[in-house]
C-alpha cells in the first residue's frame, strides 16, 4: 500500500498538511519555550511571577479553594496520568492486534518524562517557597506539561485528532491544572507556561510519531473527512 502523494492539481494531501501544521506548532512552541528558559534562568520574570503568586494565592494561606483543587492535583499526578496512557497504548494496540499504539504510547511517556527532567535540571529553579524539588527544580511545571502530552495522546491513539472537540478538551485540562498549581501556589506562573509550551513540543513530536507509525492507507475515514 502506497503513501498518499499530491493529487494531480498539486496541492498537498491531508497527511502532508497536518504534518506540516504539527511542525509549525511545535517550532513555534519550542522557540517561545527556548526564550521563556532564558528569561526564567536570568530572573527575568520574577516580577510578574511574584505578582501572579499573591494574586492566586493572597498571603500563602491554605483554604477552601486549595483544598477542592488538590483533588485534581493529586488524581492527576505525572506517574498515574503516565501510567494510564501507557495502558490504554497497550488496550488499543491489543483491540488492533497492532504493536503502533503502545510504541506511540511509550514513546510520549519516555520523551516526557526525559524532557520535563532535563530541562528542570539544567535550570535548577526553586519553587515558590524556596525549596528546589525532586531532581531539578519547579521550572517547567511537570504536572502540566504530562497531563498535556497524556491528554493529546489519547487524542492520537483514538484518533480523534481529525475533529477540533478533543482539542478543546485538552487545553482545557491543561488550563484547570495549571490554575490549580497557581491556586496552590505549587508553581511560578512561568513555571506552569514552560509546562504548557514544553506538553505542546513533546505532544507535536508524539503526532509526527504518529504520522510514522501508520501508514496513511490505514488512518481513519472518519478522521480525514471531519478534517475537510
Amino acid at each position: 500500500m502506497d503513501f498518499p502523494t499530491r493529487s494531480t492539481a498539486g496541492a498537498p494531501s491531508q497527511r502532508e498538511h497536518t504534518t506540516r501544521v504539527w511542525l509549525l506548532v511545535g517550532g513555534v512552541s519550542a522557540a517561545t519555550l527556548l526564550v521563556l528558559t532564558v528569561l526564567v534562568a536570568l530572573g527575568g520574570t520574577q516580577g510578574w511571577d511574584d505578582a501572579a503568586r499573591e494574586a492566586f494565592r493572597p498571603g500563602d494561606v491554605w483554604g477552601t479553594t486549595q483544598q477542592r483543587v488538590d483533588h485534581l492535583v493529586e488524581g492527576l499526578d505525572p506517574r498515574t496520568v503516565l501510567v494510564l496512557l501507557v495502558l490504554t497504548g497497550a488496550l488499543v494496540s491489543i483491540v488492533r492486534r497492532s504493536i503502533r499504539p503502545a510504541l506511540l504510547a511509550l514513546g510520549a511517556s519516555a520523551l516526557t518524562v526525559v524532557a520535563t527532567t532535563v530541562l528542570q535540571i539544567a535550570v535548577q529553579r526553586p519553587d515558590t517557597h524556596g525549596e528546589t524539588p525532586g531532581l531539578g527544580g519547579s521550572f517547567p511545571s511537570g504536572h502540566v506539561t504530562t497531563l498535556v502530552v497524556c491528554a493529546g495522546t489519547l487524542v492520537l491513539l483514538l484518533r480523534l485528532d481529525g475533529r477540533r472537540w478533543p482539542w478543546v478538551v485538552v487545553a482545557v485540562a491543561g488550563a484547570a491544572m495549571g490554575t490549580a498549581m497557581l491556586l496552590q501556589a505549587a508553581h511560578w506562573a512561568s513555571d506552569v507556561l514552560g509546562g504548557a509550551l514544553l506538553g505542546t513540543v513533546v505532544l507535536a513530536a508524539a503526532a509526527l510519531l504518529a504520522r510514522a507509525l501508520v501508514p496513511a492507507s490505514d488512518q481513519s475515514p472518519t478522521t480525514v473527512e471531519s478534517t475537510s
